[in-house]
């Protein structure tokens, strides 16, 4: 038996993400009121729509994770992925430029709850990894 390993890279960044996005929703889920503080504090929409992302992005990164982590349409769900990265690491990013402290509003503290540079660093990681998935995928499917 010959081992794949573009499946398996694939299968192991796929159920990665998948898991670090369903953790993450589900604390945000759980408690919508602290993540739409922490949207606010950012300072990029108004107050008042602030509890729309907050009720929204939690429940699309819950079904971006469990898709990825049954691999179920992998591709879109791995676009989203990119999409709900990229955007966390710009608005991180937005954050460090502007010199505010705050809590990041991640979910689960994987490098700590404020943010930071490493913060940024992670999402750009997950986003790497979620290309990355998306070109092996691609390369599969030739």
């Amino acid at each position: 038996m010959k081992l794949n390993i573009r499946k398996i890279s694939l299968w192991v960044i796929s159920i990665g993400l998948g898991l670090i996005l369903t953790l993450a929703a589900h604390d945000k889920i759980m408690n919508p009121a602290d993540f739409a503080r922490a949207i606010r504090a950012y300072g990029l929409i108004p107050g008042l729509l602030s509890p729309i992302p907050a009720i929204l992005l939690p429940w699309l990164e819950l079904v971006c994770g469990v898709s990825l982590i049954f691999g179920i349409f992998r591709l879109a769900a791995l676009h989203i992925a990119m999409f709900l990265f990229g955007l966390f690491a710009m608005v991180v990013g937005y954050a460090l430029l502007m010199g505010l402290t705050i809590d990041c509003g991640c979910g689960v503290a994987l490098a700590g709850s404020t943010v930071s540079l490493s913060k940024l660093l992670l999402n750009l990681l997950f986003l790497f990894l979620a290309i990355t998935a998306g070109r092996l995928m691609r390369y599969e499917n030739r």
